[in-house]
């Protein structure tokens, strides 16, 4: 453990701890909704929106690249499927957004279940598929790199 921390030893473990942020955030979320309580949406999906953001950028950013660098290794780049989840996924969010900022209240059921679904192929796909892959096709050197650098960046984040 480093300062209370738990040191974690592969891409899988970082981002799947990550994961676990934006999830919590996400449970958050869909509990205001139940309240209906607008103060209380708005801050938690900013949370939760904030959150997402970051896991995307620590993706996108840290992880792709590597992964980019190693697809001649792999019968396909798996990084072009994942980029477009994100990008389904950032359009929901913005659909979602704007039924918050409207302050439709029965109107914000609908759409979490839209974004669910897409969440939890998505994650399942990345824990499933594209974390280990990464971490048996990137060299341990540069994994070390990945893994410390979204370590960092979640602690300061």
């Amino acid at each position: 453990m480093i300062s209370g921390r738990e040191v974690r030893h592969s891409i899988e473990e970082v981002l799947g701890a990550a994961h676990d942020v934006v999830l919590e955030a996400w449970r958050r979320f869909l509990n205001a909704i139940q309240s209906c309580d607008r103060e209380t949406i708005r801050a938690s999906f900013s949370e939760f929106e904030a959150q997402l953001r970051r896991q995307i950028k620590l993706e996108e950013e840290i992880l792709f690249p590597e992964l980019e660098a190693e697809a001649a290794r792999l019968e396909s780049d798996p990084t072009v499927p994942m980029r477009a989840d994100h990008r389904a996924i950032e359009a929901a969010l913005g659909r979602l957004g704007a039924r918050i900022r409207a302050e439709d209240c029965a109107a914000l059921h609908e759409q979490p279940r839209q974004i669910s679904l897409l969440f939890r192929d998505h994650l399942s796909r990345e824990r499933n598929v594209l974390y280990p892959v990464a971490d048996l096709v990137i060299p341990a050197k540069r994994r070390a790199q990945i893994i410390s650098r979204v370590g960092v960046l979640q602690i300061v984040g």
